[in-house]
């Protein structure tokens, strides 16, 4: 069997079969990451306000650092998840080219900042 994929930024991954089969990959996921990269910005900006006490910012910082690992956590989850149920299910798997460093640095911006942060990860 065969199955075309394509990568988004609401929906991890999407994906096209010849039998007329359209399969919509980690859309509850991107929103997770996205939910979680909020609150670790959120961390970040507190810790760094001038005047916040050596043992609060200890403390902001192992939660801001759990935060990452649990986004680190979930991405690397997807992607095992993905390969696995792609590798068994298909025969033949086809992937289109995407370049979101491309889209997000340079003069020439095609996304607004919540667009590039969805890209990022």
């Amino acid at each position: 069997m065969l199955i075309a994929l394509y990568p988004g930024i609401w929906k991890f991954m999407t994906g096209y079969s010849p039998l007329g089969e359209m399969l919509q990959v980690g859309k509850g996921d991107v929103a997770k990451i996205y939910r979680l990269d909020y609150a670790l910005d959120h961390i970040q900006s507190e810790w760094s306000q001038k005047g916040v006490k050596h043992g609060k910012r200890w403390r902001m910082r192992k939660v801001g650092a759990r935060a990452s690992a649990k986004i680190c956590q979930t991405v690397q989850d997807l992607h095992e998840k993905l390969a696995k149920f792609f590798c068994t299910r298909f025969s033949v798997i086809l992937l289109s080219k995407f370049q979101p460093s491309a889209m997000v640095c340079g003069d020439h911006k095609k996304f607004e900042a919540k667009a590039a942060r969805a890209l990022a990860t």
